[in-house]
């Protein structure tokens, strides 16, 4: 979903969107959920979406180390803000996330979705976001049937990533 934004982001630069927004997909999407399925497969951790709790920090704290690099080079490099403030938001998300799961199962998966739905607002129209919310509530539905999130842990990452697209706003 994270990556839907990031190409949207770089479409607003115009032609060379494209690579603008290839580095925060590949290091802030991309890699570090493969790394997750790399470490799940070598036992390294309980599941791809690190189910224990005591598993969680540290790799979290991977994932921002790969966020923050991603941001230092966008930076460095002069990439269009549109793609940087994302980023940063990202990390800003990442780290509201880390927080908050060190002691309790916050819905990453809705964090996303609700930030990248909130996102949509800046680049589609109106009745196409709303139209979209019906995906995010099937997502939302779709990790309490899946016993993965109880409702209250769904509602948070939901509130967690549109308090994060506010951020952005800010940002932007």
């Amino acid at each position: 979903m994270l990556t839907l934004a990031f190409v949207e982001a770089g479409l607003r630069v115009g032609s060379t969107a494209g690579w603008w927004a290839l580095l925060p997909i590949l290091g802030i999407a991309v890699l570090p959920y493969a790394a997750m399925i790399w470490l799940a497969r070598r036992g390294r951790v309980s599941d791809r979406f690190v189910g224990q709790r005591s598993q969680r920090l540290p790799i979290l704290l991977g994932v921002l180390v790969a966020v923050v690099a991603v941001i230092v080079i966008l930076l460095a490099v002069g990439a269009p803000w549109e793609v940087s403030s994302l980023a940063v938001a990202s990390a800003v998300g990442l780290i509201v996330v880390m927080v908050v799961n060190v002691a309790w199962k916050l819905s990453v998966h809705m964090a996303i979705a609700a930030f990248v739905w909130a996102y949509q607002l800046t680049v589609l129209p109106l009745w196409l976001v709303i139209v979209l919310l019906l995906a995010v509530a099937a997502l939302g539905w779709a990790r309490i049937a899946a016993r993965a999130h109880t409702l209250a842990q769904v509602l948070a990452g939901s509130v967690s990533g549109l308090a994060v697209f506010g951020t952005y706003l800010l940002l932007a």
